[in-house]
């Protein structure tokens, strides 16, 4: 009998500890991951992914209440690194046509504006290379205490070496007739020309 009483002590003891910590407030901020598998090694280490001819890009939403607006907002992210990419690419090349051309010049950019970058890499043509998606359901506690369900979304986004070329000369050949001058146009000429003797990824 007194065995018996032991027991169910200890147990109406471990009942009291889990419904007390079952029913504990949690604290405004607290995040509670609700499905989503384990993120795969791409979301840290894009690098990994790559290869001679293709690069690797991780877009990573926002919190959306939407999963689809995750989605977009993550192929958006990776659109924009696309981007900001082909600039430092574009600059790499102009660099190289100062060096060995021997020509002076205060052009540093191809003259493409951030607009119409993005209207070359438009909505379809980077949702033909979203490689995978990781898609997280979440829930965070809001400083009232109401709880809200959110989403977050990775993408991985496969950039071709081709694509790549074929932007440069569009945006070279954009800041060719921009140029202001026939030493900027030489030298812009002579990017043209390095562009098509090498290879980018290679070399980034």
């Amino acid at each position: 009998m007194k065995k018996t009483i032991i027991i169910l002590i200890g147990a109406f003891f471990l009942f009291s500890i889990f419904y007390c910590s079952s029913n504990r407030q949690l604290m405004p901020g607290t995040e509670i991951q609700l499905t989503g598998q384990k993120r795969p090694d791409w979301i840290y280490e894009p690098t990994s992914k790559d290869s001679k001819d293709k690069k690797a890009f991780v877009g990573v939403s926002h919190d959306f209440e939407m999963e689809g607006d995750a989605r977009s907002d993550a192929l958006k992210d990776a659109r924009q690194q696309i981007i900001d990419f082909m600039g430092v690419l574009g600059k790499r090349v102009i660099k190289e046509a100062i060096v060995t051309s021997g020509i002076s010049s205060d052009i540093i950019n191809p003259a493409v504006d951030k607009k119409e970058q993005s209207e070359l890499l438009s909505e379809s043509f980077i949702k033909t290379r979203a490689k995978n998606y990781h898609i997280e359901k979440w829930q965070r506690v809001q400083d009232d205490g109401s709880v809200k369900t959110f989403y977050k979304c990775y993408v991985l986004v496969m950039f071709d070496e081709k694509d790549s070329q074929d932007y440069l000369k569009d945006a070279f050949a954009r800041a060719r007739k921009k140029a202001e001058s026939e030493k900027q146009r030489q030298l812009i000429e002579k990017a043209e020309e390095l562009l098509n003797q090498k290879s980018l990824f290679e070399q980034n």
